[in-house]
């Protein structure tokens, strides 16, 4: 049975002493996202204490790093479509309108 570590440690032996820096680095390297999401249990929750604003129904959630998150609230769901091309660099730009 092959484990998890004997890829890796095959492929160690081909390269230099910079293997497990870069290894290190890649693991724990911090993932940025984003995402549709629509979570009605937590909106339910946040809307029970009059905060339906902080955790909006409908909302993308953004997200660099542990320390960086936020969430940008929707007005309505969105299909599949509408979320590929919110992240489509070649279709026109998205805009936020102020309140």
């Amino acid at each position: 049975m092959l484990t998890l570590t004997e890829p890796i440690c095959d492929y160690e032996s081909v390269c230099d002493e910079n293997f497990w820096i870069f290894l290190r680095e890649l693991l724990l390297m911090e993932d940025g996202y984003v995402r549709y999401d629509y979570d009605k249990a937590t909106y339910l929750i946040f809307k029970e204490k009059g905060e339906e604003h902080k955790h909006p129904l409908n909302h993308y959630d953004l997200f660099y790093s542990s320390n960086a998150t936020f969430k940008i609230g929707l007005e309505e769901r969105l299909s599949e479509d509408e979320f590929i091309d919110f992240l489509n660099i070649k279709t026109d730009s998205k805009y936020l309108k102020n309140p």
